[in-house]
């Protein structure tokens, strides 16, 4: 859920800039401040979130698990940051590391 309110905040300085840039790739303007000056005079400042319902369907699920992704990766690297710093081959090293039973 982190990972999706994440991406709600985040989708509301997103869906602006893709409106504007959308619209200045089929060339209805020429700026981007012109784009942004013009659709709000045009359309109220709710024309700058056109689509933002299909936006959030298309990019909160993936928010979502890279989220859940990304704090997987983080523990594991916690674990992995947690093995002693000897480099040689002592019996803690290998039942630290579970191959004591392999040696």
């Amino acid at each position: 859920t982190a990972g999706a309110i994440g991406g709600i905040a985040a989708s509301l300085i997103r869906v602006p800039t893709e409106v504007v840039k959308q619209r200045m790739q089929t060339r209805q303007f020429a700026s981007a401040p012109d784009a942004v000056r013009l659709i709000v005079s045009r359309e109220g400042f709710k024309g700058l979130y056109a689509g933002y319902g299909s936006f959030l369907l298309r990019d909160l699920p993936f928010d979502a698990i890279q989220f859940c992704i990304y704090e997987q990766l983080r523990i594991v690297s916690l674990e992995m940051a947690a093995v002693p710093k000897c480099y040689g081959n002592t019996r803690e090293t290998r039942k630290f590391l579970g191959m004591h039973k392999m040696l």
